[in-house]
């Protein structure tokens, strides 16, 4: 069984295997974008390293807003580097058969985003991180909705 760090953006579920997260941090102040990279909102000084900040918002399409002090930063091991991603809340580890659907799902409609896998439950899992950023912005379909267009004003 593997297990899991649950963390939520927006009410989306997602998780990351619990052998690539490093660490947890309260949210700090995030340090300029890197000019060379598309997509980072910023980056975090670590002991020195600098790491390229990714708010998960983003891959959802969802507006990005001010950081809070009770959001949280996730530094992940993607392949050789350090990212860390931005998330409102982490939740519980857990230890858990965890039941991806096919990648094409009919009941979703949508073929998965490369490194990205969608449980039963909705849960978003970022099984390859590094495969995942490689691809530079990309949307993932709302697991609520299945839509992977921005959010508007007309939502409930």
């Amino acid at each position: 069984m593997m297990r899991h760090l649950m963390f939520s953006v927006d009410h989306i579920r997602c998780a990351l295997p619990l052998t690539s997260v490093r660490i947890v941090l309260q949210m700090v102040q995030l340090g300029p974008a890197p000019e060379s990279r598309k997509g980072p909102v910023g980056t975090v000084n670590l002991h020195g390293q600098i790491i390229p900040a990714w708010s998960v918002r983003s891959f959802f399409n969802i507006p990005d807003r001010a950081p809070r002090l009770t959001d949280k930063l996730i530094i992940v091991q993607a392949g050789r580097d350090c990212v860390a991603l931005w998330v409102d809340e982490t939740h519980v580890i857990q230890q858990s058969p965890v039941l991806p659907v096919p990648a094409e799902s009919v009941e979703i409609r949508h073929p998965l985003v490369p490194g990205l896998e969608l449980t039963t439950d909705g849960t978003c899992i970022f099984a390859d991180l590094s495969r995942f950023l490689e691809q530079g912005s990309c949307a993932i379909p709302d697991p609520r909705t299945g839509n992977a267009d921005p959010p508007t004003g007309d939502a409930p």
